[in-house]
């Protein structure tokens, strides 16, 4: 990063604005400061693309970050033999009072950046898997990515979308035989910021969205697992190579087991109890 603000320093500091930070990357882009051999040029998209994430990403910004990530950590560490996208935001509320701006950030970070990692670290690691050795490919869906939820629209779609991406890339590896084992990691309540951090719709149930969030992050503070118990858990189901690495295995066979009973009997969604209580509804 020191080189990065040696040589962009100033002139990205002047970018204040999302537009202005856009129109940046692009620049580099046009007068080729981003190519394959300027690797500071390339790695500064990867700032750019962090620092407008949460307000959309450029489509153009964000492949050709992840492509610098990719090419920077060849270059400097070495082959790259475990993929973990772990990339998520939540957003809260009912979902015709989120704005098209929160959608997309939603869908572009927790669906299109696991897409962006495979895509840009999947040549690397095919190579090095022919010098022998093993490579793994683990995306974050989450035990939402087979339950159902309201106010948390954005983030229950986004990860069955990431469990049913993570299923098609191991049925692609099977496929082709390329020998990249695929994992997709199901946490439960983890105590991380992600509901404090989740911004909340505007209109007329904001308070409805805050009543949720409050609830939510209640239940992880009490109930959640921490982060680096959580973190050495999931290591030891991806290295002895399951699919289905969870954090509290039981909490997503219950879920996964009301799932599979919802979709057996073809039933009308319902709000369950633990929705009811942390709206106060009951």
């Amino acid at each position: 990063m020191k080189i990065v603000k040696e040589i962009y320093g100033d002139e990205y500091k002047k970018a204040e604005s999302l537009a202005a930070k856009q129109a940046f990357a692009k620049t580099l882009l046009e007068k080729g400061r981003s190519t394959r051999d300027d690797l500071p040029g390339r790695f500064v998209l990867l700032k750019l693309s962090r620092d407008v994430a949460t307000q959309g990403l450029d489509g153009l910004l964000a492949f050709q970050a992840v492509d610098a990530l990719a090419e920077f950590a060849r270059k400097n560490c070495g082959d790259v033999r475990l993929l973990i996208n772990n990339a998520g935001i939540e957003m809260l509320g009912l979902v015709w009072e989120l704005t098209p701006a929160q959608w997309q950030a939603s869908m572009e970070i927790n669906i299109n950046g696991v897409f962006h990692g495979v895509r840009s670290f999947m040549p690397g690691m095919m190579e090095a898997v022919k010098r022998g050795g093993r490579a793994a490919i683990a995306n974050l869906s989450s035990v939402g990515g087979v339950s159902m939820s309201p106010m948390m629209t954005p983030y229950i779609v986004s990860k069955h979308a990431v469990l049913a991406f993570t299923e098609c890339l191991n049925l692609e590896m099977e496929l082709t035989g390329i020998p990249i084992d695929v994992s997709v990691i199901t946490p439960g309540m983890v105590r991380t910021s992600i509901f404090e951090d989740a911004p909340i719709s505007s209109g007329e149930n904001t308070t409805l969205a805050e009543k949720y969030r409050v609830a939510m992050r209640d239940f992880m503070a009490s109930d959640g697992m921490e982060v680096g118990a959580a973190s050495k858990f999931m290591f030891e189901q991806l290295a002895a190579r399951t699919f289905w690495v969870s954090t509290q295995p039981e909490m997503t066979e219950s879920f996964a087991a009301q799932r599979a009973a919802y979709l057996r009997e073809r039933a009308r969604p319902k709000l369950n109890q633990v929705t009811r209580e942390a709206l106060g509804l009951n």
